[in-house]
Parts: structure tokens; C-alpha cells; sequence
């Protein structure tokens, strides 16, 4: 399975989902330790769900994981909304993983934070 960009990552900790554009911008937002640690879910663009792995020399690879086990990305797109007190329609919410988070992140709602340095625009 070829990994499309962008990748939204689940902190599971605080349920906050973050879009990344690409491996660099992932290794300068995320920590080392937390992934070594397994505390997060990722999917590519597609919805498909991949693992972040510590790998030498860059520290950091996504590879693809299997469906079995992974969280269930409509669920925790659902949930990042409820947080954020944005309402989704029934047709809103069969928008593409990708479509749906930029569609969350526009709508705004409380607990949107700024876009750091490394973070996407969208997040």
C-alpha cells in the first residue's frame, strides 16, 4: 500500500487530531518519546491507517498497519467535533477523511488551537 499525504494523527491522550503535510513537518512537532510510546493513531489521506514507527537516521517512518485494532477514524473525527462544539450534517459527514477534519478545523469551535511553526495552517 502506497501512503498518501497529508496524515491526520490522533493524540489519544486529548483526542485532538492534526494534519501534517509531510514526514518533516511530523518530526518537528511530534515527540520521539510519545511515539515510542504509542500515543497516537495515524491515517493517511485516504483514510487508510498507518503506524509511526522510531527508525534511524531520520527517527521517524510511517508504514501502513493493519485494520484490525486501529481506531475507527470516522468515530474519532466525530469526537474531535463534538469537542470543538461543531455540528456535522449527515451529507458533511461523508466528506473524505481530510475533507471532513479542514471542514472541523474552518468551523472552528472552542479548543482550536494556533497554528505552530510545524503545524499545518488547518491545524
Amino acid at each position: 500500500m502506497e501512503i498518501s499525504f497529508p496524515i491526520l494523527v490522533l493524540e489519544k491522550d486529548s483526542g485532538d487530531i492534526l494534519q501534517f503535510e509531510s514526514i518533516a513537518e511530523m518530526q518537528g512537532y511530534l515527540e520521539r518519546m510519545d511515539v515510542e510510546n504509542d500515543e497516537y493513531a495515524a491515517w493517511d489521506a485516504n483514510g487508510h491507517p498507518v503506524t509511526l514507527v522510531v527508525q534511524e537516521p531520520t527517527w521517524l517512518k510511517v508504514i501502513p498497519a493493519s485494520e484490525k485494532g486501529a481506531p475507527d477514524l470516522p468515530h474519532s473525527l466525530k469526537s474531535f467535533a463534538e469537542a470543538r462544539r461543531v455540528v456535522l450534517t449527515d451529507t458533511e459527514r461523508e466528506l473524505t477523511p481530510v475533507a471532513l477534519y479542514e471542514l472541523i478545523i474552518a468551523k472552528g469551535g472552542i479548543g482550536r488551537r494556533p497554528a505552530g511553526i510545524f503545524r499545518s495552517r488547518s491545524g
